[in-house]
């Protein structure tokens, strides 16, 4: 039975960001005769960054979030579509409004720029085509003015299907607190699948009428082969991210000179946007990271830190190899389930991390590595690294064997995506109303 399944995407294959698909995009082209990847994100000269199989076809529909003249236009013609579905709840902050009509003006420019293409994709010969959208934002709501656009044209449209991670599930992350449309992508997905236990609860306990199509599927890593041969002495930390606020990676510096006996510190990532989950190494350069870069040799000294800002995942590895450090940290403000995470585990190296998003998920406290509040002092996380640095071999060799434990029981990307692409192919968890207009999905009224 021929199935095919496009795959909204945010810039993947374009640019850097989006790498945890890279992991996932050859089980997809397996389990699929043809795969269609969207971008919905990306520049009309954006050149494609990263390969893909063969039986995948790469399109881009839509551009980066408007600025200026550009938002408000997008804005107002986003609102027309807004105004005619009707209020669908409380009436909302002006704010709130123009950010719902910026998002479906996003939506429905992405949405005329694909639809010329579709003729030449030959969907109608599959017998199934699954939609499914990366994110719990913009590009679900492209797909599901795909789906009805594909079911006019007589395709046969299996179902919709939804990732959700960070930015587009909680909402402190938005402008005014406020995800848009989550109504009415709830109400149209046939299934909504957060990367953490902790989105998922999330989802479940705010949106309850949908919360039977709210289920946890996780992402996955490779293998990286062979474990790190982790060290405690001479002790060096290393970290992974965007250098941007929400990480807060310039506490780093003074967190680590509350470690006795000093340390070493390898951050790799640069300064970059960081608002679409793009990732675990970073792209772009910012004044912030040069900031980080003072404050550390400042107060760690010369030579203690190492920041060389954006490196390719796939050498991230090696350079962990090379480095045998005794920890990874990670002091996010926020996070859904970081994948930079999951590779270190993968790894062998034990990690100390703030208890945010689905953290919790991967490091199991006192296990594997610590967990930190949220609203940490420096002190607590110099502390637990201490407890990392100081500990008997044997109990250290311990914890570092049970990281790696915990990525071969969840996080395997050769075990998980198998099994969520076998999910794709199958009727919807629950049966699909007979008709659903955009007026039945409702809106949110938060």
């Amino acid at each position: 039975m021929p199935r095919a399944v496009v795959l909204l995407t945010n810039v993947f294959p374009f640019h850097k960001g989006e790498e945890f698909l890279e992991n996932e995009i050859g089980h997809l082209a397996a389990g699929f005769d043809r795969v269609v990847i969207v971008a919905t994100q990306v520049p009309a000269d954006a050149s494609q960054t990263r390969t893909v199989p063969d039986n995948c076809t790469v399109l881009r529909a839509g551009g980066p979030r408007p600025t200026g003249l550009a938002a408000a236009t997008t804005v107002a013609r986003g609102a027309l579509h807004v105004l005619r579905r009707g209020p669908g709840g409380a009436p909302l902050h002006p704010g709130k409004v123009a950010t719902e009509s910026l998002f479906e003006g996003r939506a429905q420019q992405s949405m005329r720029e694909l639809a010329p293409q579709l003729d030449a994709l030959g969907l109608g010969s599959f017998e199934q085509v699954v939609v499914y959208s990366y994110w719990l934002h913009v590009t679900a709501r492209v797909g599901m003015l795909l789906a009805d656009e594909l079911r006019r044209r007589g395709v046969a449209v299996g179902k919709l299907v939804s990732r959700a991670h960070r930015y587009d599930l909680y909402p402190e992350e938005s402008p005014f607190g406020h995800v848009p449309e989550r109504g009415l992508l709830l109400g149209a997905y046939d299934e909504v699948h957060p990367v953490s236990d902790h989105g998922t609860a999330l989802l479940q306990r705010t949106w309850p009428r949908f919360a039977p199509k709210v289920t946890t599927r996780r992402l996955g890593t490779r293998d990286p082969g062979a474990p790190v041969e982790c060290r405690q002495q001479p002790a060096r930390v290393v970290s992974c991210s965007f250098v941007v606020p929400v990480k807060r990676v310039d506490r780093i510096p003074g967190i680590l000179a509350g470690l006795e006996g000093g340390v070493a510190w390898t951050h790799y990532g640069s300064a970059g946007q960081g608002s679409a989950g793009q990732g675990s190494a970073g792209q772009g350069t910012g004044d912030l990271l040069d900031q980080v870069r003072t404050e550390a040799e400042q107060t760690l000294g010369p030579g203690h830190a190492d920041l060389p800002g954006y490196v390719a995942n796939a050498e991230l590895a090696d350079r962990y190899r090379e480095l045998r450090p005794v920890a990874f940290l990670n002091v996010s403000e926020s996070e859904g389930v970081p994948v930079s995470i999951m590779e270190v585990i993968a790894l062998g190296i034990p990690v100390v991390a703030t208890d945010v998003g689905g953290v919790g998920e991967i490091v199991i406290d006192g296990v594997n590595g610590y967990l930190l509040p949220k609203d940490f002092e420096d002190a607590q996380a110099a502390s637990a690294l201490n407890a990392l640095v100081t500990a008997p071999p044997e109990r250290y060799a311990e914890i570092c064997r049970a990281a790696r434990a915990r990525w071969e029981e969840a996080f395997n990307e050769a075990v998980v995506y198998p099994a969520f692409v076998q999910e794709l192919t199958r009727p919807p968890l629950l049966p699909r109303p007979h008709q659903l207009t955009d007026r039945n999905h409702g809106r949110t009224a938060s």
